[in-house]
């Protein structure tokens, strides 16, 4: 299913986060401006750089670039990703189903304290703002 979209709920097929473009995975998680501004908060604050890719090969990058399941850096990356995804999907389902709109700010923020959260019983220290 590469449309994320739903028939009778959702009337166009434009991104309900940008409006700019046919809402695809691709588009919503990584082309998107909104989104854009969510990854690049996150991504600047965990330290890590996600090369340019499709949809579809994100997961098989982190899992072999980041498959170590001790190391604190492996184990950020992979939250951070994850994390991202999550919070975008969930803000993504929240203006479709319940009219309700956050700034890319407050979410990436709402990110990453779920992302601190999870990280918590490390050691090394976790990246505050």
């Amino acid at each position: 299913m590469d449309k994320p979209h739903v028939s009778r709920i959702i009337t166009s097929n434009l991104c309900v986060l940008c409006g700019e473009r046919p809402e695809t995975h691709a588009h919503l998680f990584f082309k998107c401006s909104y989104s854009s501004r969510v990854w690049n908060a996150i991504i600047s604050k965990v330290g890590i750089v996600i090369p340019p890719m499709r949809w579809d090969c994100l997961l098989q990058w982190a899992a072999t670039n980041f498959h170590h399941k001790g190391k604190f850096d492996h184990m950020m990356v992979r939250h951070a990703i994850t994390s991202s995804v999550y919070f975008l999907w969930q803000e993504r389902n929240a203006r479709v189903f319940n009219n309700h709109h956050k700034e890319a700010a407050t979410l990436s923020k709402e990110a990453m304290m779920q992302l601190r959260i999870l990280l918590l019983h490390y050691k090394k220290p976790i990246p505050a703002r």
